[in-house]
């Protein structure tokens, strides 16, 4: 991919909240503004690779109604050249980026590129983190995971934003999923981030 165009004005950002309860012209509004950048999305409450497509999703592990926001907003994104990032891949991100190009060659917009961020599925690392001894106390209640009585099943991540930075400099257009060492940097973009994407929930 060709690296994005360097501009010297900062980036303007348009946050959607992506409950299911939230609206699903979210993007497709953020992205009809030409002087918006980028559109970012949390979806919250965020198969078998030899059936077909339509097959697969039936039993897809991503946010689906990510799906009827997406959709709509295709014309928008394509006209006004608005960069999309959202989580709303969950457990199956690399199916939804199937789901997604379909759309797009669908749409005629298939001159859209498409990237998913791997990485944060972690279940290796949390075990061998128990095994070692972590206790893995809630922060919330203080209980340890072995109260539960429970064995994970999934164990995912949060990835940093700087992979995402990266997939849009090398000039991708949707992503699905200050330096490494600056924690009070990147601890206030953390927050910063969380009242751009979530807005109607931090306020």
């Amino acid at each position: 991919m060709s690296p994005s165009k360097v501009t010297e004005r900062p980036a303007r950002i348009a946050g959607c909240p992506g409950g299911f309860t939230d609206r699903s012209t979210a993007i497709t509004r953020m992205a009809g503004d030409p002087d918006v950048d980028f559109v970012t999305m949390t979806v919250h409450g965020s198969g078998k690779a030899q059936l077909p497509l339509q097959g697969r999703m039936k039993t897809a592990m991503y946010a689906q109604a990510f799906l009827q926001c997406f959709k709509p907003s295709i014309p928008n994104l394509v006209k006004n050249k608005a960069k999309l990032a959202v989580n709303a891949g969950a457990s199956g991100t690399e199916l939804l980026v199937e789901v997604v190009v379909d759309l797009l060659e669908k749409n005629d917009a298939s001159h859209l590129k498409v990237v998913w961020i791997e990485g944060d599925h972690v279940a290796t690392q949390v075990n061998k983190l128990i095994k070692k001894g972590e206790k893995f106390e809630s922060l919330i209640h203080g209980k340890r995971l072995k109260e539960w009585r429970m064995e994970p099943i999934c164990t995912q991540a949060y990835l940093c934003g700087l992979c995402i930075v990266e997939a849009f400099g090398q000039g991708a257009d949707i992503v699905l999923a200050l330096l490494p060492n600056r924690f009070d940097e990147l601890a206030s973009s953390h927050i910063a981030g969380h009242l751009i994407e979530c807005p109607s929930y931090a306020l």
